[in-house]
Parts: C-alpha cells; structure tokens; sequence
C-alpha cells in the first residue's frame, strides 16, 4: 500500500469504529469495517489490563488472524450489553479520529442515561497501530478514572484500574449471566 492507501484504510477504520457504536450495534453484533488482525497482535491498557501486554493470538485460540477478530468482536458485544442493562441509551456521542501512514488515534465520549434518568459518561482514546499489510498489531485504550471510574461502579459493580485480561471481562460476563443475558 502506498502512503495514501495506509491513510484511506485508517480513517474507514476509525470510521467503521464509529459507525458500529453510533447506532448502538455492537451489542446486536455489528463489527467494526477495514479491522483486520496481525498474528502478533497485542493490546495493553493501564485501565484494563495494568501492566500486562496481551498476546491476542494467544487468548483468542490461536494464531489465526480470524479467531482475533471474532474474539475481540465477541467481547465488545458482551460489553456493550453490559453496559446497555444499567444505560440502555449508552453510546458513543462525540467522536474525533485522526488518521496516519502507521495507524489512527480516536477520541471518543461516551454518554448514556441510567434506567431512573442519571446521565453519565467518559472519554476514552485509542491508539491502533498497523503492520505494513493493514493489519492491527498493536491497539492501545486509555480511559480517565475521575470519569471512567465511576461509571463502571454503577454499570458493572467495580471501577479499576484492572489486572491482567480477566478480571474486567469477568465482571462483565457476571453481569450478563445475572440478568440472564449470558
């Protein structure tokens, strides 16, 4: 790909991204158009997975490129729905991206009203990084606690920072299981 082609793929990334939360299609199964994963790809968050940098090939199943995506598919819709059982309006509601020869950055505000009316919501920027094929190799999230924090006390129970890739998704997978989602 030339330099213009790595920006186009990028920005209907960080689009297809957007696309799929705007409408709240994630929890009903919409996945995020141009994702592709390398074989070595791998997330890190100080949020999410603290100090830990997950080998997504290798909690996914394999190195196959397409058991990455549907494991990261699976588990953005799993969130979603969690999320969607205390705000059943969250959603993505302000979004800025800005697209690069090596990947994209995205800003995004997420915003939903609890069942008895409460607004609440965060910010959360992303960083994906690509391989000269496209390919995600490397995709990063940071969330702000003073905002982050307490939303997930009221959406799933507990605020991180969280440890290693288990303990957050756990938590959303309890959720589910107890209002029969699961």
């Amino acid at each position: 790909m030339n330099l213009e082609e790595k920006i186009a793929l990028h920005r209907r990334m960080a689009d297809g991204y957007r696309d799929a939360y705007l409408q709240q299609g994630v929890k009903d199964g919409a996945t995020y158009d141009g994702w592709k994963f390398a074989t070595d790809a791998i997330y890190s968050s100080p949020y999410f997975t603290g100090d830990d940098v997950i080998n997504l090939g290798e909690i996914s199943g394999g190195s196959d490129a397409s058991l990455i995506l549907t494991a990261m598919a699976d588990s953005a819709i799993r969130e979603a729905k969690a999320y969607s059982v205390t705000f059943p309006d969250w959603k993505l509601v302000d979004y800025a991206t800005w697209a690069a020869e090596n990947g994209y950055v995205a800003r995004v505000r997420w915003e939903g009203h609890t069942r008895a009316g409460v607004k609440m919501g965060f910010y959360s920027t992303t960083f994906i990084e690509t391989n000269d094929a496209g390919e995600i190799r490397h995709w990063q999230t940071f969330v702000n606690d003073e905002e982050y924090g307490p939303f997930l006390e009221v959406a799933i129970g507990k605020r991180g920072p969280f440890k290693g890739h288990l303990e957050y998704m756990e938590l959303v997978d309890r959720l589910l299981k107890d209002n029969g989602l699961a």
